[in-house]
């Protein structure tokens, strides 16, 4: 049978952080914000961009996030969405690897669609993917189960969710393939710390994904 595999973006699939906090940069230095350092902010990273915007100029509600600051950020990270990004180590001999099997690949992130397009086809790798999903794709994001159930419907998965695996750095990744009857593999060199969900794997590095889905 069959199996569809689900990255995560940041954390998980792409080490996109500097690009993150450089935007993030620009916009508190210009309103005078304190600067929550390198590991505060990547500690933010995973909830989508309100969250993320929200605990980083220390707002509770993400509502609340003033839409200077948010469309700013987005257009100081949009014009260098690629610029210290890269993928994390063995990760595209992965994919290859899942695609030689005659497997399916999708992401499913909580970053914005367009976003998460524009790095995998600067990368030239978008056309790996049967599925790329951001965080405004459908009308709920992780750590809803609905992202991962639509895409597992689409691809012809509705059913068959013990072939379904997702791979992420967050327990936002977990709770949702966990409510969604998938497969969980916890990557512990991401962005995610003290995961508090069982997760099925845990895994340090491409080659473990790997063995986790083909129990090698």
């Amino acid at each position: 049978m069959n199996k569809l595999i689900i990255f995560d973006l940041d954390g998980t699939f792409f080490d996109t952080f500097e690009d993150i906090y450089n935007a993030l940069s620009g916009v508190i230095e210009r309103y005078n914000y304190p600067m929550p350092t390198k590991d505060e902010a990547k500690s933010f990273i995973g909830d989508g961009l309100r969250v993320f915007l929200a605990k980083s100029i220390k707002i509770n509600n993400p509502n609340d996030v003033p839409d200077n600051i948010l469309t700013e950020y987005i257009d100081n990270y949009a014009k260098n969405v690629v610029g210290a990004t890269k993928p994390y180590h063995g990760m595209f001999e992965l994919i290859k690897k899942i695609e030689a099997n005659g497997d399916k690949l999708a992401v499913i992130s909580n970053k914005s669609e367009h976003l998460v397009k524009a790095i995998y086809k600067h990368f030239e790798i978008d056309n790996m993917f049967s599925f790329l999903a951001g965080g405004n794709t459908f009308e709920e994001c992780k750590p809803s189960p609905l992202p991962i159930l639509k895409v597992a419907e689409i691809l012809g998965f509705k059913g068959n969710m013990k072939n379904v695996y997702m791979v992420g750095d967050s327990d936002n990744d977990v709770i949702s393939a966990n409510v969604a009857g998938a497969v969980t593999i916890f990557c512990t060199f991401g962005y995610g710390e003290n995961l508090k969900t069982p997760a099925d794997y845990l895994v340090s590095s491409a080659d473990e994904i790997y063995n986790s889905i083909y129990n090698k």
